[in-house]
């Protein structure tokens, strides 16, 4: 009784059929950590921790801040299919992008939750020491 067995019909459907390895999440990751930093750069701030980081940054430090939050947060989108394929740059590119991020936001508005969710992503960038492949 052999029973056959059913393949997905669409491309999306063969990407989950199959197992995820740790480079693939890791890209996976790092694509929702960007996406994050996107949508978070582009959403207001709470007034009273904005408040506080005026008081505290000089004058244009928070406004610069959004702007590049929401530039190193597409960065990682961008950099999360060379992390995926085990780029080595992009595993150099993408230390320097979480911890840069990460200091973005909390001088664009003390966002420690989103600073926070890059966090997670950081770790196994640093401690990725298999990512060999040239590039």
């Amino acid at each position: 009784m052999n029973a056959r067995v059913r393949r997905p019909r669409y491309a999306l459907g063969r990407v989950f059929a199959r197992r995820l390895s740790a480079p693939s999440l890791l890209g996976l990751a790092a694509a929702a950590a960007g996406l994050i930093g996107v949508v978070s750069a582009l959403t207001p701030e709470m007034a009273s921790r904005s408040e506080l980081v005026r008081g505290v940054l000089p004058p244009g430090v928070p406004e610069t801040a959004r702007v590049v939050a929401l530039a190193l947060g597409l960065a990682l989108i961008w950099l999360s299919r060379s992390l995926a394929r085990r780029k080595h740059r992009a595993w150099q590119l993408a230390i320097g992008v979480v911890v840069a991020s990460a200091a973005a936001h909390l001088a664009k508005g003390l966002d420690f939750e989103e600073a926070l969710a890059t966090c997670p992503v950081g770790r196994p960038v640093a401690l990725a020491a298999n990512i060999r492949r040239s590039g």
